[in-house]
């Protein structure tokens, strides 16, 4: 990892002649020296800089709204609740999408249609989440552990281009 060189201001108290002084000096940053902030109560934290903004990528509405509809469909058609983490067992990615193309044909029609506010096109565009987020989970998965399971996606990926 190559180390950052920029410059940044750095606020820091010093004490002069007995007395502490807020005082802003000009640092090169490096691993050794990183940049960081400072706040009013004296506490200070690195910058985010590149970080990754967990916070600012989803908003609670969103996911209140999906974890709604996930919630929902817990309930199976033989009366049993399965677990919310499921699907985490493993689905096939052709599962998902088929389901995936039926959901944003859905989707799809709505928006053509002008047919977007509700709680239907709600539960469709949840729906297509939950598919878009289960083929991207079992992906990931594959990569981690480096199994192929199910004729796995990336296989399905390969063939398509074929």
């Amino acid at each position: 990892m190559a180390e950052n060189s920029e410059s940044f201001l750095e606020n820091v108290e010093v004490m002069r002649d007995g007395v502490w002084e807020n005082i802003t000096r000009v640092g090169k940053a490096s691993r050794a020296n990183p940049p960081f902030r400072s706040f009013d109560t004296g506490a200070t934290r690195d910058i985010e800089g590149e970080k990754l903004d967990f916070e600012g990528f989803e908003h609670p509405s969103v996911v209140r709204r999906f974890a709604e509809f996930m919630h929902k469909n817990r309930q199976q058609r033989d009366g049993s609740r399965r677990d919310s983490d499921n699907w985490q067992r493993g689905i096939p990615c052709d599962v998902y999408m088929k389901s995936m193309w039926r959901h944003f044909f859905e989707v799809w029609e709505a928006h053509r249609a002008e047919k977007t506010r509700g709680a239907e096109f709600e539960e469709a565009l949840c729906a297509l989440r939950f598919n878009v987020n289960g083929y991207l989970f079992e992906i990931l998965r594959d990569a981690k552990t480096q199994k192929v399971r199910n004729e796995s996606c990336e296989l399905h990926m390969d063939s398509d281009r074929r």
